[in-house]
């Protein structure tokens, strides 16, 4: 009898954890849906296509070139069904406030890497990654002709 109360007892504190865990996780999925939309106009005028948008987010401020921004950093397909990369800073009831485009679109995989050498440079998130790819460009471009 005793091992059946301890179990119940591990059970329900394991289901409230999960509980709190999940309630955490969709506050913050609503939140990146709102954000998310913020940036629908901005796609739609890159020509990018919302829906196939993968991305991550960042909220750190010393990443941030406007405070209480929310960067989102990934790709998405073009209209001709490419993938581009790109980088934004959203804000709720503000929309886009800085973006780029990211060419070669993988460098946005990096972006963790990315976020480490801007926080050692002390320079934005948006500058960060726009530097990243220019190196990348050139990279491939020494590689291409030599050099």
């Amino acid at each position: 009898m005793n091992n059946y109360l301890i179990a119940a007892i591990g059970v329900a504190v394991f289901l409230a954890c999960a509980f709190l865990w999940a309630k955490k996780k969709w506050a913050v999925i609503a939140q990146l849906s709102e954000i998310s939309k913020e940036a629908d106009n901005w796609f739609a005028e890159q020509e990018l296509d919302s829906k196939t948008a993968l991305f991550s987010s960042y909220t750190d401020a010393d990443l941030l070139e406007h405070p209480g921004a929310t960067i989102l950093v990934g790709v998405a397909k073009d209209l001709n069904g490419g993938y581009v990369g790109f980088v934004v800073e959203v804000a709720a009831g503000r929309g886009v406030l800085e973006s780029r485009t990211i060419d070669p679109p993988g460098v946005t995989s990096h972006h963790q890497a990315v976020a480490k050498e801007a926080r050692k440079k002390r320079i934005s998130f948006v500058e960060a990654m726009t530097d990243a790819a220019v190196e990348t460009h050139i990279a491939i471009l020494k590689r291409k002709y030599g050099g």
